[in-house]
């Protein structure tokens, strides 16, 4: 399902608004209609709110083309229902879904299933988990419905739905047997029994995973048959069934054997041998290992041998086993995930006197970013700023040390945060200005606008393009309110030139008032939110 994704992905995001930024556009005071009248019907103005749904909901024939209708027909509907008007808002959601359903010419981001997907979601976001689910269910094609079921019953177990939950999965289950294509039935299975596992039914995974192998067997194509029996052998290794995954890899091997495509043989052979070590079974996987003509393809099955050895603890073997490839690539592979698998279970100076010894500078400094990422996840930020500098590429030591940015500013030290920021080189500015962002939008979130308005300067000095930052000045006014400091809230937001920006900042604002009971001061600042808003259409 696709996401607002604006630079930095935090809370703060949801300030951003579909709907795009272009001025003035009637498809901007669409969606600031919808999110005003939200507001109001927060203060108790149903009736004001209703009006303003009214006047937004002509708006969406101005959308060019039915695929981006959807959505924004949902949103009035969700709103009409927080304005007291629950008939209204069926109407209108069973609107948005016909159109969905009927739309045509669509791309993969705003076809009829990702529109359905996406209003489910915020349905599910404001806890409409029953609505939520039946939307889902009226999505045309069946091969998509028994995945979605599947995806949202682990997230009914979190919020204490353990009965729904199961009851889902079981729709799931019995949805995808209505499934003709055998192949996309097999996806469908063993993707269920993910979920399954995720809900630690590991009994009902097993059932899954038999009905998988059944499913198949009726898949013509060869190589992706094979495909196919080598996930779902993955999946009986992770419910702890090793038997069955190795008779599965044992019938994936006989299947692999008849493919007639040189290069699809070997890269499906090399990973049932990657899988025989999974499952402990390391003779068979040498073996077969060693039957694969193609030396990058053989040289991938031992680098992926070598690693499971390292995984399982035996560094010897694993080490002995790399030095022994020919293959000057794959030994680098089998070398780098050795030392990837020290610095993952915390044995970082063996993780980096191995690093040391890889001779391609690539794999090397990709090992090194993982050690230095296995570093800052367990809060060791000296070690990782120390291994990141190790790093010769000044691109790959760039993105290293934003992602180090992001851990201490994720562990609240927000200062140290912005120095790593402000240093970050580097042939693209791209990542320097996400980092940052991301830096100022923790700030913002953490009380602290007058850092946040700091990085801002920062930014401004990094691109000339004021509109990437408006949503962020917005984010930061917000900030202002969230503390209680409605005065410079509202001063910052008169600061605001953007008036887009302003009037989400303004209503932000106001939604704070509102949280605190101040109705009257909300009502106040949505009027403004308002009166700019209209004037985004009379082109003032």
């Amino acid at each position: 399902m696709k996401l607002n994704k604006i630079l930095a992905t935090t809370a703060l995001l949801s300030l951003i608004l579909p709907g795009g930024s272009a001025l003035g556009s009637e498809i901007d005071r669409l969606w600031m209609l919808t999110k005003i009248a939200g507001e109001y019907a927060a203060v108790g103005q149903k009736d004001k709110a209703a009006d303003l749904l009214a006047q937004a909901l002509p708006l969406v024939q101005t959308i060019s083309d039915n695929c981006n209708k959807p959505e924004p027909i949902a949103e009035i509907a969700r709103q009409y229902a927080a304005a007291g008007q629950e008939a209204r808002s069926s109407q209108l959601l069973a609107q948005a879904i016909q159109v969905a359903k009927t739309a045509t010419g669509c791309l993969g981001h705003n076809d009829e299933f990702e529109n359905l997907a996406d209003i489910a979601s915020r349905y599910w976001e404001d806890g409409q988990y029953d609505q939520a689910l039946q939307i889902i269910r009226e999505i045309d094609d069946g091969k998509f419905i028994g995945l979605m079921l599947a995806y949202y019953a682990p997230q009914l177990a979190e919020v204490g739905r353990t009965d729904q939950a199961a009851e889902i999965l079981a729709e799931a289950i019995q949805s995808a047997q209505t499934i003709d294509d055998a192949n996309f039935k097999t996806l469908t299975l063993f993707r269920i029994a993910d979920h399954t596992i995720k809900l630690r039914q590991k009994a009902q995974a097993v059932e899954v995973l038999d009905q998988a192998i059944q499913a198949a067997q009726s898949i013509d194509d060869v190589w992706s048959k094979a495909g196919m029996l080598v996930e779902i052998a993955d999946r009986y290794i992770q419910v702890g069934q090793k038997t069955q995954a190795i008779e599965v890899l044992s019938q994936a091997l006989s299947v692999t054997q008849t493919i007639d495509n040189d290069a699809q043989r070997h890269m499906v052979l090399s990973q049932i041998a990657g899988w025989y070590a999974v499952a402990g079974q390391y003779d068979q996987a040498l073996q077969l290992a060693q039957t694969i003509d193609n030396p990058s393809a053989k040289a991938g099955a031992l680098s992926n041998i070598a690693r499971q050895y390292a995984v399982a603890g035996q560094y010897d073997q694993a080490l002995q086993l790399a030095q022994s490839i020919n293959d000057t690539s794959g030994k680098a592979e089998a070398l780098s995930s050795i030392a990837r698998q020290y610095a993952a279970v915390g044995q970082y100076d063996q993780a980096l006197q191995l690093a040391q010894t890889i001779n391609d500078t690539s794999r090397k400094g990709s090992v090194l970013s993982s050690i230095a990422h296995q570093y800052a996840e367990s809060g060791q930020f000296d070690q990782a700023l120390q291994v990141a500098q190790m790093i010769g590429d000044t691109d790959e030591k760039a993105m290293v040390l934003s992602n180090i940015a992001g851990h201490y500013a994720e562990a609240g030290q927000l200062d140290q945060a912005f120095q790593i920021a402000q240093s970050l080189g580097g042939t693209s500015i791209e990542s320097k200005i996400a980092t940052l962002t991301q830096v100022a939008s923790r700030y913002a979130e953490a009380g602290q606008p007058d850092r946040a308005l700091q990085v801002v300067q920062t930014l401004r000095e990094l691109s000339t393009n004021e509109l990437n930052l408006t949503w962020l000045l917005s984010a930061i006014a917000n900030s202002y309110a969230k503390i209680g400091q409605f005065d410079q809230a509202l001063q910052f937001a008169q600061t605001i030139d953007n008036q887009y920006s302003k009037a989400i900042a303004l209503t932000e604002i106001a939604s704070q008032y509102t949280a605190r009971e101040q109705k009257e001061k909300a009502s106040e600042l949505l009027a403004q939110a308002l009166q700019i808003t209209q004037a985004m259409g009379s082109g003032q």
